[in-house]
C-alpha cells in the first residue's frame, strides 16, 4: 500500500542524496552520522561547524563521554608524574582537544584549556586571593576575605555607622524605658545573678494582643521562615506561643520555671521578624526594632552560659537572622557575626560532637528538633562565612547529626530546607576548604568544583522555568509565596557560589589578557562569571515582578545584584570588543533599573550612584569602540 512506503531519511532529503531507506541508511553510515538516521539532521553551526539537531540523547551521550575522558585525563595527570618528569603522550594538546564539544556549551561543559591540566595555575599573586582589611581608626580592623560580597565590603563608613546607631537608640527611647534598653545592651557572663522576676513581668506587659501576635507569627512563618527555620511552626505553637497565648484568644497561665525567659525571648524574636516583613508597616519599622530589643532584654535577663538550652540557641539564631534582614546599611555586620559565633559555641556545648542526641534516649520529637536547629545553624554559618569571606565554624568530620529531612522530593515546602542542608554539606564545605581557604586553588580545582555545583540536583518542585532547565514543569505544584521565594533563592545560591568561585580568575583574565580574555587560559571563568551575573539579574527581575514587597525587603538579594553589576560593567568597560559586551550592557541596564526601584527602601543611594557611574562609563566605552576611536 502507499502508506507503507518509507520516505528518505531527513539527512538525505536535506542533502538531496540517494537513500536506500534502511535504518540507518548507507549514506548516513558512510558520513559518520548513522546514529541520527532517519529523523535527525545536521545543521550548520557557528564557525561552519556541523551541529546535531533533534538528537538530545546523542548530545547527552557525547557530554558523558567528554566527562569520562576528562576524569581519565585527571587521573593520568595525577599519577604519571610519580614515575616520569615528562608529559604523558596521551596528554598532548592535540589529544586533549578530542573531547571538544560540537557546539558551545555552558562553562561547566566546555573543553577545559590544556594549561589547566599542565600547570597548577593559581591567583596567588593577586589581591583577589588575599581579601582586604578595613581599618576605620587606629587599633580597629575588620577583615573581609576574597569571597566577600562587594556590597558588604563597600559599606565601611565609620561615620555612617555611628549616625545609624545613634538614630536607632534615640528612636527607641521614645517607646522603651532606659532600664530595658540597658538590660538589652548587656550580655552577662557572670554565673551568679540575683533573681529578677519583676523584670520579666515588666517585659510581659509589652506582648501585643493575641490577634496581633498571631498575625505576626503567621507573617514570620510565611515571609521569613521560608529561608531559615530554627524552630518549626508546630514546635513553636506547642512550646512557645501557647505559653503566652491561648488559642481561644486569651492569655495562658505562665509556670514560673527558669526557661520562661528564653521562651519569651524567642516569642519576641518571632514578633520582631514578623513586624520586619509586615507589608502594612513601613520597611525596617520601629516596631520591629522594639521587639528585637525586648527579646535581648529577656534573653540577657540571666546568664545564658549557666544552663544553655535549645531555646537559647534558637533565640540567638533569630537575633542574628533579624540583623541579617534588617541590616540594609551594612552597619551591624559584626554584631550578627559575633552573635552567631556565640550561638555556634553553645550548640557545640549542648550537643557532644554535634550529635542529634539519638544515643542518649531523647524522644523522637527532641531528636528531630536538634537535627533541625543544627543543620539550620550549619547552613546559615556556611552562607554567612561565604558572604564575609571568613572560615566556617563547623568541620564535617566532627559532625554526627543526621539530616532532618530525607525525602526532599515529596516534602513540599520542606524540600527547600532539605536541598539547602545537602548543598551546604556536600558542595559549600568543598568550596570553603578547597577554593576559599588560605591556600589559593589551582584552576583545575576551580573547574572541578564548578562541575560539582552544576551537577548537584535540584528537586522539580524547586526549579524555576528557564533557570538552567527550560523543560521544567511546575504545574503540579502550588505557587505559594513560600515556594516562589524558595525556587528563586535556590537558583540564586547556586549562581552566587559559581560567581564568587570564578571571580578571581575572571579578574585575572581581564588583567593579564586585556586584548581578548575569551582566548585566555581562564576563558571558562569569564563565561561562567558572565552567565551567573546574567542569570541573577534575570532572576531578580522575575522575582520582583511576582513579589515586589517581600523582594524589596530582602536587601541581601540586591547586594548580590550589585556584585553582578560589577562583573557586567567590567566586561563592557574592559572588553568592549567582545561579543559579550552588548549583552552585558543590556543586563547592566536592567540591573540599574531594578536597583533604582528598591534602593530608597534600604538607603542604598550611594551604591546606586556607583552603579550609575559604571553604567555611564560602560555606555561611553561601547560607543567609543563602535565608532572606532
Amino acid at each position: 500500500k502507499r502508506g507503507t512506503l518509507r520516505l528518505n531519511c531527513a539527512e538525505c532529503r536535506r542533502l538531496k542524496l540517494r537513500c536506500d531507506r534502511a535504518i540507518p541508511c548507507n549514506s548516513c553510515v558512510r558520513r559518520g552520522c548513522g546514529a541520527i538516521c532517519p529523523d535527525g539532521s545536521l545543521t550548520m553551526g557557528q564557525g561552519n561547524r556541523f551541529v546535531l539537531a533533534s538528537t538530545e540523547e546523542l548530545h547527552q551521550k557525547n557530554l558523558e563521554l567528554a566527562y569520562r575522558i576528562r576524569d581519565l585525563e585527571d587521573a593520568l595527570q595525577g599519577l604519571y608524574p610519580q614515575i616520569s618528569t615528562e608529559t604523558h603522550p596521551l596528554l598532548s594538546p592535540e589529544l586533549l582537544k578530542i573531547k571538544m564539544p560540537l557546539q558551545r556549551e555552558p562553562p561547566a561543559l566546555q573543553d577545559i584549556n590544556p594549561s589547566a591540566y599542565n600547570k597548577d595555575i593559581t591567583i596567588r599573586n593577586t589581591s583577589e586571593a588575599i581579601g582586604f582589611m578595613s581599618i576605620p581608626t587606629p587599633g580597629k580592623s575588620k577583615f573581609y576575605g576574597h569571597t566577600a560580597n562587594s556590597y558588604v565590603s563597600s559599606c565601611n563608613s565609620l561615620h555612617e555607622r555611628e549616625e545609624e546607631t545613634h538614630g536607632i537608640f534615640a528612636n527607641l527611647q521614645s517607646v522603651l524605658p532606659r532600664e530595658i534598653l540597658q538590660k538589652a545592651s548587656v550580655m552577662s557572663i557572670s554565673p551568679h545573678l540575683p533573681d529578677d522576676d519583676a523584670g520579666i513581668q515588666d517585659l510581659l506587659r509589652y506582648l501585643p494582643s493575641s490577634t496581633i501576635a498571631y498575625e505576626l507569627r503567621t507573617i514570620y512563618y510565611s515571609h521569613a521562615a521560608w529561608m531559615y527555620s530554627p524552630i518549626s511552626v508546630e514546635t513553636f505553637d506547642a512550646h512557645v506561643y501557647s505559653r503566652f497565648y491561648g488559642f481561644e484568644g486569651g492569655r495562658s497561665p505562665l509556670p514560673g520555671d527558669d526557661s520562661m525567659a528564653h521562651k519569651l525571648s524567642l516569642m519576641f524574636m518571632v514578633l520582631a521578624i514578623g513586624s520586619l516583613m509586615d507589608a502594612t508597616l513601613p520597611a525596617y519599622s520601629l516596631e520591629a526594632e522594639q521587639y528585637y530589643q525586648l527579646a535581648r532584654a529577656a534573653l540577657f535577663h540571666k546568664s545564658i552560659f549557666d544552663a544553655p538550652t535549645l531555646d537559647v540557641v534558637r533565640a540567638l539564631f533569630l537575633m542574628s537572622y533579624y540583623l541579617f534582614l534588617a541590616d540594609r546599611h551594612g552597619t551591624a555586620t559584626e554584631a550578627r557575626w559575633l552573635i552567631m559565633g556565640i550561638a555556634v559555641k553553645i550548640t557545640q556545648s549542648v550537643s557532644r560532637y554535634q550529635s542529634d542526641g539519638r544515643y542518649w534516649n531523647f524522644s523522637v520529637t527532641e531528636v528531630q528538633s536538634r537535627r533541625e536547629i543544627f543543620w539550620e545553624m550549619f547552613t546559615y554559618d556556611s552562607l554567612q562565612c561565604f558572604t564575609f569571606g571568613r572560615p566556617p565554624s563547623f568541620i564535617v568530620s566532627h559532625i554526627d547529626c543526621k539530616l532532618p529531612y530525607l525525602d526532599s522530593e515529596n516534602s513540599g515546602e520542606q524540600a527547600f530546607h532539605a536541598w539547602k542542608h545537602q548543598f551546604s554539606s556536600e558542595c559549600m564545605t568543598l568550596l570553603h576548604s578547597q577554593a576559599f581557604g588560605v591556600g589559593t586553588p589551582t584552576y583545575a580545582t576551580v573547574l572541578r568544583l564548578d562541575k560539582k555545583i552544576r551537577a548537584f540536583p535540584i528537586p522539580t518542585v524547586l526549579q524555576v522555568a528557564g533557570g538552567g532547565n527550560p523543560e521544567v514543569q511546575t504545574a503540579g505544584y502550588p505557587n505559594t509565596v513560600t515556594l516562589v521565594l524558595q525556587r528563586h533563592i535556590v537558583l540564586a545560591i547556586r549562581e552566587t557560589n559559581l560567581l564568587y568561585l570564578h571571580r578571581g580568575f575572571f579578574i585575572k583574565a581581564l588583567n593579564e589578557y586585556p586584548d581578548d580574555p575569551l582566548q585566555s587560559p581562564y576563558s571558562d571563568s569569564v563565561m561562567a562569571a558572565y552567565h551567573s551575573a546574567e542569570t541573577i539579574v534575570i532572576l531578580m527581575r522575575n522575582l520582583h515582578s511576582q513579589l515586589e514587597v517581600p523582594c524589596t525587603r530582602m536587601w541581601f538579594l540586591w547586594a548580590h545584584l550589585f556584585s553582578c553589576s560589577m562583573i557586567l560593567g567590567s566586561i563592557v568597560t574592559r572588553c568592549p570588543f567582545t561579543n559579550l559586551a552588548p549583552c552585558a550592557l543590556d543586563q547592566l541596564n536592567s540591573a540599574c533599573e531594578l536597583f533604582s526601584k528598591a534602593a530608597p527602601g534600604f538607603r542604598a543611594t550611594k551604591v546606586l550612584r556607583t552603579m550609575r557611574q559604571l553604567q555611564q562609563k560602560a555606555h561611553w566605552r561601547l560607543e567609543e569602540f563602535r565608532q572606532g576611536r
